[in-house]
């Protein structure tokens, strides 16, 4: 089995890896900050959605629509995100997670 050199530099203390990248560190990085993306992004999603009920009777008045109408348009929402959701692993899958986070937030933004 072969072994990686290790570099010991007196200064710092610091062991380094000769020939390893930084690819675990980069990773890992990435990971933490895409979760925070998704925390995030999941916070600021309830805000648009969970107001509509207080706001039912606006509705019905302003736009002489019906409860049900306006109830319709409430759970639009819900079967947009059912019929949408099959295709987001294989989006993420082709363009990477933070791309497609990226443009998804872009069409919510258009969209709100």
């Amino acid at each position: 089995m072969r072994r990686k050199q290790i570099d010991e530099t007196q200064d710092s203390g610091v062991i380094v890896w000769r020939g390893s990248s930084n690819k675990i560190v980069k990773r890992f990085i990435y990971s933490i900050l895409l979760f925070i993306a998704i925390v995030l992004i999941g916070a600021t999603l309830r805000s648009p959605i969970s107001p509509v009920r207080p706001l039912v009777p606006f509705f019905t008045e302003e736009l002489n629509r019906s409860t049900t109408m306006v109830g319709f348009m409430n759970i639009l929402l819900l079967v947009v995100f059912d019929l949408f959701s099959p295709f987001i692993p294989k989006i993420s899958k082709k363009y990477g997670m933070g791309f497609t986070l990226m443009i998804s937030m872009i069409v919510l933004t258009v969209g709100i």
